[in-house]
């Protein structure tokens, strides 16, 4: 049994823990086995399981495969998005003072316009204008890429 799975398998310890499993199934479910004929049987089962473990190996691979491809992809797109953060600081960075505490001030603390205008005493269509102004420059640079 043991080299016959061996043929298959090509793994010594591979094809020892198959005959061990396929006489452990046979010492289990002998009583339902024993009117076959046991060498052909024994013979069928050890293939059986030698071609199983062939097939789940397959799936393995392929699922280790599409693993690896997907955090290629992640790792390249985490490049991406560090390159582009970069790149949305620094046209950031170079606008104007009131233009950028405008923009940070709307899109990351989450003001409203009104808000902003009260704040700075100015008009809701002047805060309008500095946010357009900076998400002019952003798409500008974003898109040039």
């Amino acid at each position: 049994m043991y080299y016959r799975a061996l043929d298959w398998v090509e793994d010594e310890e591979v094809a020892k823990d198959l005959v061990s499993e396929l006489f452990a199934d046979v010492w289990s479910s002998y009583e339902q086995i024993r009117q076959y004929r046991m060498p052909a049987y024994l013979f069928t089962a050890i293939r059986n399981k030698s071609i199983n473990y062939l097939e789940h190996q397959k799936v393995e691979r392929r699922y280790q495969t599409e693993y690896l491809r997907r955090k290629e992809e992640v790792i390249g797109d985490s490049e991406l998005l560090e390159r582009q953060m970069a790149q949305i600081e620094q046209v950031i960075g170079s606008q104007t003072p009131l233009t950028r505490l405008v923009f940070e001030q709307c899109c990351y603390e989450g003001k409203s316009y009104q808000q902003m205008a009260e704040m700075l005493n100015v008009s809701v269509s002047a805060i309008h204008k500095h946010v357009s102004k900076m998400m002019a420059a952003l798409r500008a640079a974003l898109l040039s890429k």
